[in-house]
């Protein structure tokens, strides 16, 4: 039973070696055209090559650039961040003020943060 197994096996690996000797051979000679352009697996295949290639160069470039610039992104996005605070408590303070509850003697002006 194993050696009829082990034969079909066999069998099937030698047609599909013979099927892409069969395409090797009409690459070579110009035969096997594909797609709209016409092209061989060949060129086909470099071609998306260069394309990943050409991708990939590009990822490394943005990838530079995001690397370059982290901190002061980071520095921008933590000031940003402050201003937020800073206008919520102004619009805290407005609030207060105009619903007459500020609590402060003579209506002057006190800061405080957190």
């Amino acid at each position: 039973m194993k050696l009829y197994g082990r034969f079909h096996y066999l069998n099937a690996m030698i047609n599909s070696t013979k099927i892409t000797l069969d395409r090797a051979r009409l690459e070579e000679q110009g035969k096997n055209r594909i797609g709209d352009a016409g092209q061989s697996y060949r060129e086909l295949y470099q071609s998306r090559i260069q394309q990943q290639e050409n991708l990939s160069k590009k990822l490394r470039e943005t990838q530079k650039l995001v690397k370059e610039n982290h901190d002061v992104n980071l520095e921008q996005a933590n000031m940003f961040r402050d201003l937020r605070k800073i206008l919520a408590f102004k619009l805290k303070v407005l609030r207060t003020e105009v619903s007459g509850e500020s609590g402060v003697p003579g209506g002057t002006n006190h800061l405080i943060m957190d």
